[in-house]
């Protein structure tokens, strides 16, 4: 399911979700949402990049590698 429209269904209050952190921080800092079960062992997300070459990867993908080594 996409992440942002099972976000903006926990908003309306038509249900309680399970949502990434990235997904749900800047709403929850905001007061949108509230978090719930935070004593719950949330399971760990592995994510995989592939991508070319590193001789010819641009720019833009060495920032987009470097903001997901920060955030997982």
């Amino acid at each position: 399911m996409n992440a942002i429209f099972m976000l903006d269904v926990v908003k309306n209050g038509l249900v309680i979700g399970f949502i990434l952190d990235f997904v749900c921080r800047e709403v929850i800092a905001k007061g949108e949402v509230v978090e719930m079960l935070t004593k719950f062992k949330k399971p760990q997300v592995t994510l995989y990049v592939l991508y070319p070459v590193r001789q010819f990867m641009s720019l833009k993908l060495q920032h987009c590698i470097s903001f997901f080594e920060e955030w997982f």
